[in-house]
């Protein structure tokens, strides 16, 4: 007796569902194995950013914090600190940092670039006991960075545009006040100084901590004696004196509003500093 068609190919069907559990259930796909030790090594949990203390302002410094979140050591000999906003990466030495741990690494900063088209994020490249490098995202933490280069950048549009320059301290006599002149040695249709902010060691008055500058005539550069007097008379500020002697220049560029650090030179500070210290009277 023949059997139907179709009750054919269900036992055969289960004849084979059979052989296949009396054989072990091989795989007829052939997949190979993937072994145990295949998997990847994790590579170490690490964390750095990008940050500034006031004290590493009048150096120009700033501080690389890398902190070591795995269970072993991160074995470096260096970094390298590549960011789009400088002129060129920084580099310095590093130690070995135990697991748990973090520190801070000091470095010096070089000038910020003013090329538009360079963009981009920050990395920390880490630099293995065998030369090779591991890089990590370095964030700038407060965003100070952004800052300075905003600030250098507008300092140099405002230097090629009008060359300024503090010139002719004249220190004052016995309880009197001192001053100097704000020059600028070009003159410029698209840029102009606003005012002159006071520091932390001079004022321009009893309490005035803003100096306004006039407008020159068109075609004349400005030449503008400024009123000089202590702000503070601490023998510590003048000892440990960083900015007392570098004013922020408000500024207009192109219609933009922004400051510039403009400090005196080397030898008009030292006069400066003597001149604070005989009119506070702690100068011998």
């Amino acid at each position: 007796m023949r059997m139907p068609r179709g009750r054919s190919i269900g036992v055969s069907a289960a004849v084979c569902v059979m052989a296949l559990a009396l054989s072990g259930c091989a795989d007829l796909t052939d997949r190979p194995e993937v072994s145990s030790d295949a998997s990847p090594v994790a590579e170490p949990v690490i964390r750095a950013w990008l940050h500034q203390e006031r004290s590493d302002e009048g150096d120009r410094r700033a501080r690389v914090r890398i902190v070591n979140d795995d269970t072993s050591s991160l074995e470096v000999t260096g970094i390298r600190v590549i960011d789009p906003r400088l002129a060129q990466p920084i580099e310095r030495e590093a130690s070995p940092l135990p697991p748990g741990r973090s520190v801070d690494l000091t470095v010096d900063l070089p000038e910020v670039t003013c090329d538009e088209a360079a963009v981009g994020p920050a990395v920390l490249e880490l630099i293995g006991l065998d030369g090779s490098g591991r890089r990590v995202d370095l964030p700038d933490s407060l965003g100070f960075l952004t800052r300075l280069q905003e600030r250098e950048c507008r300092q140099r549009t405002v230097g090629e545009a009008l060359g300024l320059s503090w010139e002719g301290f004249t220190p004052g006599g016995p309880g009197e006040d001192a001053s100097i002149r704000l020059v600028a040695h070009r003159s410029s249709a698209s840029v102009s100084v606003i005012a002159v902010q006071s520091t932390p060691l001079l004022e321009f008055g009893p309490g005035v901590v803003r100096a306004v500058v006039d407008t020159p005539l068109a075609g004349e550069q400005l030449d503008q004696v400024i009123p000089l007097m202590p702000q503070r008379c601490d023998p510590h500020v003048v000892q440990e004196d960083k900015r007392g002697t570098v004013f922020s220049v408000e500024v207009d560029v192109e219609g933009e509003r922004g400051a510039i650090d403009l400090a005196v030179d080397a030898e008009a500070r030292a006069r400066i500093l003597t001149w604070v210290a005989v009119r506070c009277g702690f100068g011998g």
